[in-house]
């Protein structure tokens, strides 16, 4: 008999470790955690990604860290993410461009599917663009800029955050609806880009509304118009697109929190709880809508049927105006 209750105790004591998984997720988080965003310091999503991860981490405990990595409109730091451990340690601040944009490119070929290599944590924001031209351009609304590409055929150019991002799509959907040629020139992140064209070396630029508005504000940016079914706040004087004539510029940039595929759903539902209070802190709300950046927390599952169905809104709208990236 003792020796059964030996054999039992060594039986249990053996099976204990089998949910490490369970035991990590009690635990965590035990050090620091990184955020990987795909774009270079100074941009919208980069302070909204410092703002979340300060507040983020003083709730947890741990160091939150921003870690920047530029390139590919997003896709480096999303494949980087895809492949880490699914620990809660790294996570992704995903955008529309790396997350549902890139899988329309025309022979994209990425080295994740957004719909199934990621858990969705939370929606952190949405924002509406402008289309903002270089005062050196000499025109100040949409219908003024197709009068000048009519005399200047091929000698337009526009800014992107990079291949593949919400600005490039912008204006690639906004080429296709006017006819107008316009060249490509994509940057690592948007600050560079608006310097670009703030500086008059770039025409034109589709950039979030919060970004444009202290270069709008300084005479060094105009704005032409916005994304969205209402004008913004900060724009009143600026009509939308469809107001313009052109319903379909409509793309809405967002920013989500994903984790690797695989992550314990404990340590996803823990994130997702404190960031949704992070988001909804009477400090951070107002910080980030004074920015444009009004957050928009959600539920994991609501992020994953964003991240689905919207790829499949751009792959149809991609086909429909037959885009093609270069």
């Amino acid at each position: 008999m003792i020796r059964l209750v030996s054999i039992l105790a060594c039986a249990c004591a053996a099976a204990a470790p089998a949910v490490p998984g369970r035991a990590a997720a009690q635990d965590y988080p035990v050090r620091p955690i990184r955020i990987v965003i795909g774009y270079a310091p100074g941009g919208l999503g980069d302070t909204l990604a410092r703002v979340v991860a300060d507040k983020l981490g003083a709730r947890l405990g741990q160091p939150v860290i921003v870690e920047n990595k530029p390139g590919a409109g997003g896709v480096i730091a999303a494949e980087y993410v895809a492949r880490a451990a699914p620990d809660g340690y790294t996570l992704l601040q995903g955008t529309a461009a790396e997350m549902t944009y890139a899988a329309s490119m025309v022979g994209a070929k990425l080295g994740y599917d957004a719909t199934r290599d990621f858990a969705p944590i939370s929606m952190l924001n949405a924002a509406q663009m402008v289309l903002v031209a270089s005062p050196a351009l000499g025109v100040k609304s949409v219908p003024e800029l197709r009068q000048y590409a009519g005399r200047h055929s091929g000698k337009l150019n526009y800014a992107s955050f990079g291949v593949g991002s919400s600005a490039h799509f912008a204006a690639e959907i906004f080429k296709s609806q006017t006819g107008m040629d316009i060249t490509h020139i994509p940057f690592k992140g948007s600050e560079p880009a608006v310097q670009e064209v703030a500086a008059g070396r770039v025409q034109l630029l589709f950039n979030t509304v919060a970004s444009s508005i202290p270069y709008i504000q300084a005479g060094r940016l105009v704005p032409l118009a916005v994304t969205g079914q209402a004008r913004a706040d900060a724009l009143p004087e600026v009509p939308t697109f469809g107001q313009i004539g052109l319903s379909g510029v409509d793309l809405s940039p967002w920013a989500g929190l994903f984790a690797p595929k695989g992550t314990p759903a404990e340590i996803v539902r823990r994130l997702n709880g404190e960031v949704r209070a992070v988001l909804t802190s009477a400090e951070v709300e107002s910080r980030l809508t004074a920015l444009g950046a009004a957050p928009l927390p959600s539920t994991p599952e609501a992020l994953g049927a964003r991240v689905a169905q919207e790829t499949e809104t751009i792959k149809a709208l991609v086909k429909k105006a037959n885009l093609k990236f270069e």
